[in-house]
């Protein structure tokens, strides 16, 4: 695997970036800043207003962008950015995290609540005991998963709508990626760590860790699969971007960011990622398969 860079222009740090259906970038600065990026030429093609700070976003297959704030705000916004559909929490907590497919919507933060909203229907659940970083959505919308500073994921099911499995970290849970097929889920914590769980039995297939870290920093600030589920990018606050053989546990490439790395997005059907770091620079990586 290799990778080739090129840059987007910012004038401030970005905490949070997604990728658009249709290959655009959209970043959040720590301002509340929220801009639609040309991957091709870098130019900015539009912005998102809000009158509270966004932290973070994630796009609707049909391209609807969701975001959450520190306000407790959640909002679904269309191609127009006006108007925005608000889903009400019951609470002014701030959000952190957020995650949207076709059928649901999930938000958490600073609180131990996990909000979820599934065919429209709003529920509340206390799946943790200290602040949720980071959540996602299975592919095929059967689980959710949550991480947390109680060094807990849990996997709910939203067909029994109850938690099947715990699973555990030596630290707080600050990132999470199921693969395409739904069968895996990596999950890494503030220390550096890496796991690799089986889906189907719930259990640890693989723990990576960085062989040499660059620095005392080390929490992974964001993961993802390639398509075919054999190689898995991580980005680190120790300024790397690594990309692993899963099965045999070894980094097969590498990208060294200017800074601690703040946030990182995989567009698998265009092989572009994006990331960014500490002191306002933001990375498009063009992702060359290979068999390493």
């Amino acid at each position: 695997s290799s990778l080739c860079s090129s840059s987007v222009p910012s004038s401030a740090i970005i905490s949070s970036c997604a990728f658009h259906p249709d290959g655009r970038l959209l970043t959040v600065d720590e301002n509340g800043g929220v801009k639609l990026w040309d991957s091709q030429s870098s130019l900015c093609s539009s912005s998102v207003p809000s009158s509270a700070i966004i932290s973070s976003c994630a796009f609707h297959p049909d391209g609807r962008l969701l975001t959450v704030d520190e306000n407790g705000g959640v909002k679904l916004w269309d191609s127009a950015y006006i108007n925005p559909t608000k889903y009400d929490t019951g609470s002014t907590a701030p959000l952190r995290t957020c995650a949207i497919d076709s059928k649901l919507i999930v938000a958490a933060g600073w609180t131990s609540q996990v909000y979820i909203w599934q065919h429209g229907q709003f529920s509340s659940h206390k799946f943790h005991k200290d602040w949720v970083d980071c959540c996602a959505i299975a592919p095929n919308s059967d689980w959710i998963a949550t991480g947390a500073r109680d060094n807990q994921v849990l996997i709910y099911s939203s067909s029994k709508r109850t938690i099947i499995a715990r699973l555990s970290h030596d630290s707080w849970v600050t990132s999470l990626s199921f693969s395409s097929d739904g069968n895996y889920l990596a999950t890494g914590c503030f220390e550096g760590t890496i796991r690799v769980w089986d889906m189907r039995n719930y259990e640890c297939l693989q723990t990576l860790r960085r062989p040499h870290p660059s620095s005392q920093h080390h929490s992974i600030t964001g993961l993802s699969f390639t398509p075919n589920g054999g190689k898995l990018i991580s980005v680190s606050m120790d300024t790397s971007l690594l990309i692993w053989n899963v099965t045999r546990g070894k980094v097969v490439s590498e990208f060294v960011h200017a800074a601690p790395a703040t946030c990182f997005s995989f567009n698998s059907s265009a092989r572009l990622l994006s990331s960014a770091d500490s002191v306002g620079n933001v990375y498009l990586l063009e992702y060359v398969a290979s068999s390493n």
